[in-house]
């Protein structure tokens, strides 16, 4: 049962499958076929130089090699985050703390609404009336939390 029909592949069959992996990459991002594609190709030297190696050794390598090769990828980008100069690109309401914004709606029971630049926001807070001022003092979701600007 050790040489099954239905799996005659030879170290040329995996590093085909390593360049299919790899071109999927390229077209579904996300550093995940990348490793998939190693461990293919890693089977197939193996199996180059090991060419009596069984498929059920095959899959074993295959999968324990690609499973490793993306833990260790996710524990290393994990340690090293992305510096960027645009922290909060992607979070749009994050970048408005510390913002001071006009109440539109007044803020009654702790919720309300208040326009900065052009958009209107969801606010929570302190009560404050219609056109009141306030600060923008936190985010959650696309809640902002605010609360009244000290004049002076």
């Amino acid at each position: 049962m050790e040489d099954l029909a239905l799996f005659p592949f030879t170290h040329w069959h995996w590093w085909a499958l390593g360049l299919i992996l790899l071109v999927l990459e390229l077209a579904a991002p996300g550093v995940f076929f990348l490793w998939l594609g190693v461990g293919a190709w890693l089977t197939g030297a193996v199996l180059y130089l090991v060419p009596d190696l069984g498929w059920k050794g095959q899959l074993l390598l295959f999968s324990g090699s690609s499973a490793c090769f993306v833990g260790a990828f996710w524990y290393w980008r994990s340690r090293r985050p992305v510096e960027t100069d645009e922290p909060a690109l992607n979070r749009r309401a994050q970048r408005y703390v510390g913002a001071v914004a006009v109440v539109e709606e007044a803020i009654r029971n702790g919720v309300g609404a208040v326009r900065i630049e052009d958009t209107r926001w969801r606010a929570v807070g302190p009560d404050a009336p219609r056109g009141s001022r306030v600060r923008v003092t936190g985010v959650e979701g696309n809640t902002l939390q605010v609360a009244p600007v000290e004049d002076g």
